[in-house]
């Protein structure tokens, strides 16, 4: 009996150090986050998602969210074509019925100034019938949102929330985002026979701009301006760097031109 009381007792100890290797182990590593170059800028991206998740999760985002409806019936959300109102694409983007969120895995890229993964920011399954997606960021964007400048620090935020929509699968199909809009092969989205806004850009314009009228950049008036300013059918990326002065975020002729519609 004592035997076996001893053999119980060193499989519990046993046990109880493969757990604290575990839990080391978890603590040293973050395993959401791949491609960082060290602690300090695996923190510095998941302050970006943190930050991006608040404002998407805000009454000001849905609030503002419903402007559109203003100047937009609908919005193209994914192929098929499929619209939605602002306000469907707003009950999905917060889990509904048909909605799901899939878990998000976070790489960064783009060593140097000169690599062409500087400002990429794309979302894609990572896994069978999508159990995850990666977000790719390139580290541009992680420089965007270091900025001293409030209204570029901003343009990170837009592309996170960009790219975190399409992490909203359908629940009858795990294949399926809700938020599509295009992939490297496509020169832009061909069947949006509206000519609508594209959701995905639009959710990422509207929280970049709460989040400047929530920091006090923006008056609640001029929302529709600073919408107007980086848009909802493209991402107008040059211009994140043309309001350090302190200009109101609205449209004036000295802008840089506006991107092409995707």
């Amino acid at each position: 009996m004592r035997s076996v009381l001893v053999i119980f007792l060193a499989l519990v100890a046993a046990c109880l150090m493969v757990v604290r290797k575990l839990d080391k182990s978890a603590e040293a590593s973050t395993p959401d986050v791949l491609g960082a170059s060290g602690p300090e800028e695996a923190q510095e991206i998941l302050k970006l998602v943190e930050v991006s998740y608040r404002i998407l999760k805000s009454d000001e985002f849905a609030n503002n969210f419903i402007k559109l409806e203003t100047n937009n019936d609908v919005l193209y959300t994914r192929r098929g074509p499929i619209y939605m109102s602002p306000r469907e694409v707003l009950e999905s983007l917060r889990f509904d019925s048909l909605a799901r969120p899939v878990p998000v895995k976070f790489v960064i890229v783009g060593q140097d100034r000169n690599s062409s993964d500087w400002y990429r920011a794309a979302t894609s399954p990572g896994g069978y019938l999508t159990k995850h997606v990666r977000i790719y960021i390139g580290r541009g964007n992680l420089s965007e949102f270091d900025s001293a400048d409030i209204v570029e620090r901003s343009c990170a935020i837009n592309t996170m929330a960009h790219e975190l929509s399409h992490s909203v699968f359908l629940k009858d199909d795990p294949r399926q985002s809700v938020f599509t809009d295009t992939t490297p092969r496509d020169d832009g989205i061909g069947d949006n026979i509206k000519g609508a806004p594209i959701a995905t850009y639009a959710i990422g314009t509207v929280a970049q701009c709460t989040y400047l009228q929530m920091e006090g950049r923006l008056r609640a008036d001029e929302f529709l301006g600073c919408v107007e300013v980086f848009g909802i059918k493209s991402f107008h990326s040059p211009r994140c760097k043309e309001f350090s002065l302190g200009q109101p975020v609205v449209y004036s002729r000295s802008l840089s031109p506006p991107a092409p519609d995707v």
